[in-house]
């Protein structure tokens, strides 16, 4: 996520934007499948506003690493999509200027995560690219290492965070349903989902 700063997002220059992580998501507990299966399946990927989040207007990258070719050098494809949010609320949650980034610049084609020779050995050994998750966020927890990250878990706190629409924007999101002859890589499935909705 990044602060939209002062002004609403819509308004934002996200050139220079701050991100930081509030979840990452990669192999299953069991580390021999991959979570990425369960989107590729038709079920949708859920991410948790942190109950701490301090109020203001953000943007969500929501990001899909494909690592079928990230056995060589440059091989990794990214998939980011974003999205706008206002968070209410008095709480007071912030991100570390250590663990936050820009992009580009956010990880480079050699680091671990995106470079990865290994990544179809099991048990999956994977290391998230980029900052660790944020340490306001409870639970959080360092990306170096290997590491696998469940999704987060819902929680009641007593001050959370209300999410409302600035009404400055719209964003329509069409569903798409494709049927598969063949077995296909998820790159050409989303390169034809972004070819039909760019029509």
């Amino acid at each position: 996520m990044a602060s939209c700063g002062n002004t609403t997002c819509d308004q934002y220059n996200s050139t220079n934007a701050e991100w930081f992580k509030i979840e990452e998501t990669g192999p299953e507990p069991d580390n021999t499948t991959w979570y990425q299966q369960n989107i590729m399946n038709g079920s949708p990927a859920n991410v948790t506003i942190p109950s701490t989040l301090q109020s203001g207007q953000y943007l969500i990258r929501h990001e899909i690493i494909a690592l079928h070719l990230a056995t060589t050098v440059g091989g990794a494809e990214f998939y980011p999509s974003c999205t706008q949010v206002n968070i209410g609320g008095s709480q007071v949650g912030i991100a570390t200027a250590s663990e936050e980034v820009t992009f580009p610049g956010g990880y480079s084609d050699t680091d671990p995560g995106i470079y990865d020779p290994t990544v179809f050995n099991t048990p999956i050994q994977y290391t998230f690219p980029g900052p660790p998750v944020a340490s306001f966020i409870s639970g959080a927890s360092s990306s170096t290492g290997s590491a696998s990250s469940a999704p987060p878990t819902s929680s009641s706190p007593s001050a959370s965070p209300t999410l409302t629409s600035t009404g400055s924007g719209t964003c329509t999101l069409r569903q798409q349903t494709f049927a598969v002859q063949k077995r296909r890589s998820l790159s050409r499935v989303l390169a034809g989902w972004i070819r039909s909705i760019g029509s």
